[in-house]
């Protein structure tokens, strides 16, 4: 159970550091422009995406919304997110794929973070790996 405990503690703090990110303003919450520069698609898609997270219908999403939706979220909404990241199409996000995608993260943070999740050190994130990052088993 201790494993599953430290487990989880990581997979939070993992969650938290995405949160944060996407959060740019700082305020707890992300709205759906945060949500949209995030993703890198229409405001529409963002708002979509958040109505499916917003559980208390105000209109953004708190940490506590971001976290149940990523340790339940449905395989499908990570396809289709892995399928935004991946930009040329060739089944692996890389680093320069998610500097093109998120804007203003650094290049050395976005090394970082795969190294934490790119189990083959292949230099990029397969499906599954990436599904890892968003906590879809």
């Amino acid at each position: 159970a201790a494993a599953s405990v430290e487990d989880n503690t990581h997979e939070a703090a993992k969650l938290r550091r995405v949160f944060n990110f996407i959060d740019r303003d700082a305020t707890g919450c992300i709205s759906d422009t945060e949500l949209q520069t995030a993703l890198g698609g229409t405001l529409d898609e963002a708002r979509a995406i958040l109505a499916g997270m917003d559980a208390d219908c105000s209109g953004s999403i708190r940490f506590t919304e971001f976290m149940a939706g990523a340790l339940h979220g449905k395989k499908g909404r990570a396809k289709d997110a892995f399928n935004v990241f991946d930009r040329d199409g060739d089944g692996q996000v890389d680093v320069d794929e998610i500097l093109e995608v998120v804007p203003g993260v650094t290049r050395g943070f976005v090394e970082q973070v795969m190294n934490e999740v790119d189990s083959r050190s292949d230099g990029g994130l397969n499906e599954g790996e990436f599904e890892l990052v968003l906590g879809v088993e």
